[in-house]
């Protein structure tokens, strides 16, 4: 909760965020997706433990952990439609030509 809702200082918990490797549920993936805001998404959290990269920044953190995050058993396309109703995260994001 307090690294979702984080400005750009670094926390207590932020240097502990990369022990985190599993996440479940939508609901997770999307307040991870609406802490993020409008900063793009990093790869640099997918090369982290090869690098041994010690960024704590917000972005950094956060993308690592939406790369940690998967939906419960249960848990389909709906569900996360459903989540994402109502916030300012694009349900359909353009896509790439």
């Amino acid at each position: 909760d307090t690294e979702l809702r984080r400005g750009e200082a670094e926390t207590e918990f932020s240097w502990d965020m990369r022990g985190v490797t599993y996440i479940r549920g939508v609901d997770y993936l999307v307040r991870i997706l609406m802490a993020l805001g409008k900063d793009k998404l990093s790869r640099d959290s997918y090369y982290f433990w090869q690098y041994g990269n010690g960024q704590r920044t917000k972005r950094f953190v956060l993308c690592s952990l939406l790369r940690v995050c998967y939906p419960l058993p249960q848990e389909t396309g709906a569900d996360l439609k459903a989540a994402v109703k109502g916030t300012r995260i694009p349900p359909d994001p353009t896509p790439r030509m």
